[in-house]
């Protein structure tokens, strides 16, 4: 956990307040609240304002617009060059689908959503947003 930011949340939480967990030095679970640092300050929300927590998995869309963009430059006749963008842009295709990306909607009463990416270790974001629902009870 980077201490800078650690201590930069620790200065508004209140007296009887701690800092439970963090997740990727950017996000803080409190016993009351929880933190979103930004690059201009930070958001907080309070856990009874949290109205619901979903799991996504999305296509890597950057990927699966670069597969088909080899596609359309493999069908053009250019030879053996063709055929090896048709099976890159196949490949980079199949790996948008295989890669998903993970992450966690959470949504509040006042109709802001924001977003907690999963990591490549799933328990670690699984053990932070479990604390998040404990607490949101």
């Amino acid at each position: 956990m980077n201490d800078g930011v650690k201590a930069k949340v620790e200065k508004y939480i209140g007296k009887k307040d701690r800092i439970l967990a963090s997740y990727k030095g950017k996000y803080f679970a409190t016993q009351k609240r929880l933190f979103v640092i930004k690059k201009d300050g930070f958001e907080d929300y309070m856990y009874k304002h949290i109205t619901s927590i979903k799991y996504e998995k999305h296509v890597r869309k950057s990927l699966l617009i670069a597969g088909i963009l080899l596609l359309i430059i493999g069908i053009f006749p250019l030879g053996i060059f063709s055929l090896s963008m048709l099976f890159l842009g196949f490949l980079v295709i199949i790996i948008a689908f295989l890669f998903k990306i993970n992450f966690y909607l959470i949504r509040t009463t006042g109709g802001e959503n924001f977003i907690i990416e999963g990591s490549n270790m799933p328990s670690e974001t699984e053990d932070f947003i479990r604390i998040i629902r404990e607490h949101s009870d």
